[in-house]
């Protein structure tokens, strides 16, 4: 099953449908269980649920705008620096690398044809993978550049775990890696655990 829940909408079907005796062996949630935070309200209740993986610090990625950070060190830092625990959508700070790096080549922002120039020749690594304007573009659906004005960074599934060590009681494992090979696969999928 794949249910786009808010967190709470989520936690109260989830709920009802636990009392209702419905016990499915998997379930991805999308946007949910996106934040740690979301996680934690749900409890045990999260574990071996599965999501999308945007980004992690098994992500084996460094940004060249980030002085060569690698997603391991932007994860601890966050965490140190915040107090919370590293998320996947902090991927973001990637396509805001890609903008700044786009509006610094760009010789008139003005311009839309000077704008276009500087995005399809943006070639960088971020946090989130590599980024190249300049590869060819392919009909491909699974190709990274597929249409001139996107580049797809990598993707993977992943489900929650309860934590062994650190202070966060539930942790984000990537459990396939099947359309993007390069991150490795920390865990086996399970199944949800019931009662």
């Amino acid at each position: 099953m794949l249910a786009l829940f808010t967190p709470p909408d989520f936690s109260n079907f989830w709920k009802q449908a636990l009392q209702q005796g419905w016990n499915p062996k998997a379930i991805q949630v999308g946007v949910a269980l996106d934040f740690p935070s979301a996680a934690q309200g749900m409890g045990d209740l999260c574990v071996n649920m599965g999501g999308a993986g945007l980004w992690g610090p098994a992500f084996p990625f460094s940004s060249s705008l980030l002085g060569g950070e690698t997603t391991a060190q932007f994860a601890a830092d966050y965490e140190k620096d915040t107090g919370q625990q590293w998320s996947h959508p902090l991927v973001t700070c990637c396509s805001g690398s890609g903008r700044r790096t786009c509006s610094k080549r760009t010789t008139n922002l003005d311009d839309k044809e000077a704008v276009l120039t500087a995005v399809k020749t943006t070639k960088m690594d971020t946090i989130g993978g590599p980024i190249d304007f300049t590869a060819p573009i392919t009909d491909d659906p699974g190709s990274a550049h597929n249409h001139v004005n996107n580049y797809k960074t990598p993707v993977v599934c992943i489900q929650w775990r309860k934590a062994t060590e650190g202070k966060f009681p539930y942790r984000m494992v990537v459990v396939t890696n099947a359309s993007a090979p390069m991150v490795p696969v920390e865990d086996k999928v399970q199944p949800l655990i019931y009662g």
